[in-house]
């Protein structure tokens, strides 16, 4: 039985939330196992949001030169009994921070041509099958397949509530107010983005057919696109400024449901309980997408989803209100 476990995972925002259904079966298979995690720098915060993990250590992609040296002194020199890459494809610097762990065993997915980085790998469906699905059979391989659920999960403190609650103060949302968020973003993926008019005709009737009152939000850059499609709807609504991710899980848990693109907030969103409406290319459909009862995923084609006709959102809409036992006026 492993002592001290590492886990890799060099990826984004949303698919690490995806991975804690993974995580929490590992911990209570291994409850007495100290567990590590390495993981990119723009995704550590977010960390502290799974208490599973024991200790974070943060890989500098963002301005490695002055980080490094820090990070080799923490990462190097432990001591791991099994270290597991949980990267859902192949990372060749996930590869060898796994290798330079230095555990006895070290575990991966099937990549061809990895052999070196790894004594196992693990012949699952990556890229065919939903990752909560890999991740399943990451448990079994594990011996913990018995503790596996396919809930997502994350838990922010009553600190991030506090300032949350008072974000939402500033923009003029009570606590029991019913509100709608809706992400439009991804803009540096076109491909992966509804059309903003198609957004901008969603949240018009959002705001005119239903009692939900639309609330933006918006990456780092994205302020500028996000406030054009505010514009456009005809609606005023309330744009929240960026927030640690922490304090934006918080803010999302408020939320009665969240539109938006296939992004990181939208995992968010899914794993504080908020019944979503996404958009989704075909291979994050097929993969990624939100599978928690009240939600809906619209499956669009892999080239583009900017050609997905609005009334097939307002079908999605419609649907998430069905669900969820919302109504139109």
């Amino acid at each position: 039985m492993p002592e001290n476990i590492l886990l890799v995972w060099i990826g984004k925002i949303g698919d690490f939330v995806v991975s804690t259904a993974f995580i929490r079966a590992l911990r209570k298979k291994y409850p007495d196992a100290h567990i590590t995690i390495v993981l990119s720098d723009f995704v550590a915060e977010l960390a502290g949001t799974v208490p599973e993990l024991d200790k974070i250590i943060v890989f500098p992609k963002k301005k490695i030169a002055r980080n490094l040296l820090p990070f080799i002194r923490t990462y190097f020199g432990r001591k791991w009994d099994l270290c597991i890459d949980l990267n859902p494809s192949r990372s060749t610097s996930a590869g060898w921070l796994t290798r330079l762990s230095g555990a006895q065993r070290r575990v991966s997915s099937y990549n061809e041509n990895c052999e070196k980085f790894y004594t196992e790998m693990i012949n699952v469906g990556v890229n065919k099958d939903h990752m909560l699905d890999i991740y399943r059979q990451f448990a079994e391989y594990f011996d913990a397949g018995a503790e596996f659920d396919y809930k997502l999960s994350i838990a922010f403190s009553d600190a991030d509530m506090k300032a949350a609650e008072e974000i939402m103060a500033k923009m003029g949302i009570n606590k029991d107010d019913k509100f709608a968020v809706v992400h439009p973003g991804n803009f540096t993926k076109p491909r992966s983005c509804w059309a903003a008019d198609k957004f901008a005709a969603l949240t018009a009737y959002i705001a005119e057919h239903s009692e939900f009152r639309p609330v933006f939000i918006s990456g780092p850059g994205e302020n500028e696109k996000v406030e054009a499609i505010i514009s456009a709807s005809g609606v005023i609504c309330p744009m929240a400024p960026n927030m640690p991710l922490s304090v934006l899980a918080a803010f999302l848990s408020h939320a009665s449901m969240f539109i938006g693109n296939s992004t990181g907030t939208l995992h968010i969103a899914e794993a504080v309980g908020v019944p979503t409406l996404s958009f989704n290319r075909a291979y994050s459909y097929d993969v990624w997408r939100p599978i928690s009862p009240g939600s809906v995923a619209i499956r669009g084609p892999e080239k583009e989803i900017g050609s997905l006709p609005y009334e097939t959102g307002l079908e999605g809409l419609k649907k998430l209100f069905e669900l969820n036992g919302f109504s139109f006026r």
